[in-house]
């Protein structure tokens, strides 16, 4: 008797988003015990270009940190630097982020700290389509028996003295809980982890992939022990990790003796190496990567040089993809930091090497200061209480028109507020001077040749004669 077993080897299963939501009498996980969160995270830990990818897009986002644009709040004291890069990755990883929200005794926010997203559940509402009023926080829902879930209401939705929980995230097909923007690409972030465990698996085997040992004394007289013998081949040869594993063969032929046969994979490198790439290539796709350079990953350009395809590439990055997850992020958070000061204007700045990369791309000869001088006027500006006013803003918008070439020059000690203000007006943050005082100002204006200076400042005007206009 010879026994013949076909083997099912591990199944991909398509995920189904819809039925994800896994509803209970109080609340709504993302999966069952909200896996569906450590799912991604897997991905995320176990691919090394997916982990890459989503750690630079992270320190893109942050750049040089979250400042108040308005001056009215310092970022820092209410949202620590280590918990605003927690939840950045979060936001990437996840597709939202989530903070705890401390109020002060004057229903100001005192402090926000970050909370992971697979620790929350949203509460189980009348009609899926209503607006979240609370959230369940355990520290792990596949042992909430150990770690019972606790009730906070969302924000909005306290007493403006409790503990709420503020919830970011982007629009995706999932109605209650977000998908990363990477979704499409988790198989292939599973397929690479594989690919790795399976080669670790082969090299150790001495790149074998398998033996077959037959035993050629016949079969066992017990089925049943036939059968846990099979069982237990079964669990050592399938899945990636099996790679080189041997096998155990049963027969009643072949002259009674034991022999062993050796499985060959002849083309097996020529195979991980198209997987991988495929891999590469598909994930890279699913986040939506135009560039590996920006990566750290080389790719062959047709640009006329590293630079110029770095200042191409960042410019399409940032528009496409960085600038609009931060306004997601600035305008989720700028609702808990409006409660201590209305006028609060959040934005991430921009690394100072990537800062004139991320404005509009001029074609134009480089020309010496002097020739400069003839060939258009210069002109700048103050910014405090001159670029600030509606009469600031317009002698400004005429100087552009005219085709005047505009500098910014305040005796402020940092750009802060100034650089955005110059990306909407298209003025080069290169013409864009952080003086620290009126003096320095002046001899700036000065060292630039600048024909004519508007500023709100009586004195500088004076130091200016035939150059300084009041504004």
């Amino acid at each position: 008797m010879k026994k013949i077993h076909f083997i099912e080897m591990n199944k991909y299963v398509k995920v189904d988003i819809q039925s994800l939501l896994i509803s209970s009498n109080k609340w709504i996980t993302n999966g069952a015990d909200n896996t569906y969160f450590y799912t991604v995270e897997e991905a995320y830990l176990g691919s090394p270009t997916n982990q890459s990818i989503i750690d630079n897009f992270t320190n893109y986002i942050l750049g040089e940190g979250l400042i108040d644009e308005s001056g009215s709040v310092d970022v820092t004291t209410i949202l620590g630097e280590e918990d605003l890069r927690n939840a950045v990755t979060d936001f990437k990883m996840q597709g939202a982020c989530a903070f705890q929200v401390i109020y002060n005794f004057g229903g100001g926010v005192n402090k926000l700290y970050y909370i992971p997203t697979k620790s929350l559940a949203v509460n189980k509402e009348q009609d899926i389509t209503d607006d979240v009023t609370s959230y369940w926080y355990s520290f792990d829902w596949r042992f909430r028996t150990r770690y019972k879930p606790q009730e906070f209401p969302a924000f909005g939705y306290g007493n403006g003295l409790e503990t709420e929980i503020l919830y970011i995230k982007r629009q995706s097909a999932q109605p209650v809980y977000a998908l990363p923007d990477w979704q499409s690409g988790i198989q292939y972030c599973q397929t690479e982890e594989e690919l790795s465990n399976y080669y670790n698996k082969h090299i150790k085997n001495n790149f074998s992939a398998g033996k077959i040992i037959n035993i050629n004394q016949g079969t066992t007289d017990s089925e049943e022990a036939m059968e846990e013998a099979e069982q237990a081949i079964l669990r050592k040869v399938t899945g990636s990790s099996a790679a080189g594993n041997t096998v155990v063969s049963f027969n009643d032929n072949y002259e009674n003796r034991t022999t062993v046969e050796s499985i060959e994979i002849t083309d097996a490198y020529s195979q991980f190496q198209f997987l991988s790439q495929e891999c590469l290539e598909k994930i890279m796709l699913s986040h939506k990567v135009n560039d590996k350079a920006l990566f750290g990953l080389p790719m062959p350009s047709g640009f006329s040089s590293v630079a110029e395809q770095m200042v191409q590439s960042l410019k399409i990055l940032y528009r496409s993809q960085i600038n609009p997850m931060r306004k997601i992020l600035t305008t989720g958070l700028e609702k808990a930091f409006k409660k201590t000061n209305p006028n609060v204007k959040l934005v991430f700045v921009d690394y100072e090497e990537l800062r004139v990369t991320t404005q509009p791309i001029i074609e134009q000869p480089i020309v010496e200061p002097q020739t400069l001088k003839m060939a258009a006027e210069k002109v700048s500006f103050d910014y405090d209480d001159t670029l600030t006013t509606e009469k600031g803003v317009l002698a400004l918008e005429r100087a552009l028109a005219s085709g005047k070439v505009v500098y910014i020059i305040s005796a402020r000690g940092t750009k802060t507020g100034m650089l955005s203000f110059a990306d909407e007006h298209g003025i080069p943050f290169n013409r864009v001077f952080a003086t620290s005082s009126n003096k320095a100002k002046v001899e700036k204006v000065l060292e630039l040749g600048i024909e004519t200076h508007y500023d709100n400042n009586q004195d500088v005007v004076d130091e200016l004669p035939g150059i300084g206009k009041k504004i």
